[in-house]
């Protein structure tokens, strides 16, 4: 069992806490020797899933077995930040992203849960790094070459894709923040001293810049940061449950209103919309945006 210390640290409210010492006390001891098996690699991620799903556990969600099991792998994820040159400050922000799921997964589902397992391996096996705001993988650019206004993305090249989690306001301040602390850490790696960070969202679609976000919204200033080079559509707003907490199927009138962003999308999606998302890369040199417009 995992601190509630750790939970404190990372957000978890005295309500969650209360929420994981009752589901953790009622707990089949396999989940918990699933997480032992897959942290020392003996196991993968998709074994690990498989075996939570067909383990028959019958007093709990399928989501709440999938939070306990994260959550138990932390304690081993600790001492793999700080015998690799990570600090205590970096392993609380990356686990951060629990907190930010579980809410998800309690808007989405009304269960104390996570849905999005196959998302922690990233975390666990340290390829994923969060930052101040941002969260980004650690990659190699395998595609084409993107030739920008002063600089190439070539294959080979490191690069670091960017994940903007559900953690709050999107601003300049901690964008900045989060590239910079990004730099630091990687500074030795990076080809002229130029970090190169990948985003495809559907954040960055044209036609929700233009149509939904208002001119001064921290989303907008966000598409500002990017040099944009790629926009693409496709027949169904997948990513409809990020703002409503609910698929979108053709009805808005079912859809919540309760927020200025899901006003502004229900308008849109009255009003024959398309949908998409948007590709683009930033140039940041330890100090200065190189792509901001």
């Amino acid at each position: 069992m995992i601190s509630v210390n750790l939970l404190e640290k990372i957000g978890f409210s005295s309500e969650m806490q209360k929420k994981y010492i009752k589901f953790h006390s009622i707990a089949d001891k396999r989940i918990f020797d699933c997480a032992a098996e897959y942290m020392s690699k003996k196991i993968t991620m998709p074994d690990a899933k498989e075996k939570l799903d067909t383990m028959g556990i019958e007093n709990m969600s399928i989501y709440t077995v999938y939070l306990l099991f994260v959550l138990e792998c932390t304690g081993w994820l600790k001492e793999k930040y700080l015998q690799n040159g990570r600090t205590e400050e970096m392993f609380i922000t990356a686990m951060h992203d629990i907190l930010f799921k579980t809410v998800e997964c309690e808007k989405r589902y009304g269960v104390f849960g996570i849905e999005a397992f196959g998302w922690y391996n990233g975390f666990f096996t340290m390829t994923r790094f969060a930052t101040t705001r941002l969260q980004f993988d650690k990659s190699i650019w395998d595609e084409e070459p993107i030739k920008l206004s002063n600089y190439t993305v070539e294959s080979g090249d490191l690069v670091f894709r960017c994940h903007i989690p559900s953690a709050g306001p999107l601003t300049y301040e901690k964008r900045l923040a989060s590239y910079k602390e990004l730099y630091d850490f990687y500074k030795d790696e990076l080809k002229d001293g130029i970090l190169v960070i990948h985003c495809g969202s559907w954040l960055l679609y044209p036609e929700y810049l233009k149509k939904v976000y208002s001119e001064t919204s921290n989303i907008v200033d966000f598409s500002k940061d990017f040099e944009m080079y790629e926009q693409m559509e496709t027949d169904t707003f997948a990513d409809a449950w990020r703002v409503f907490y609910k698929n979108f199927e053709g009805d808005t009138s079912i859809l919540p209103q309760e927020t200025s962003l899901q006003k502004s999308f229900v308008k849109y999606l009255d009003n024959s919309p398309t949908f998409g998302y948007g590709k683009g890369v930033i140039l940041f040199d330890g100090e200065k945006i190189l792509t901001r417009l």
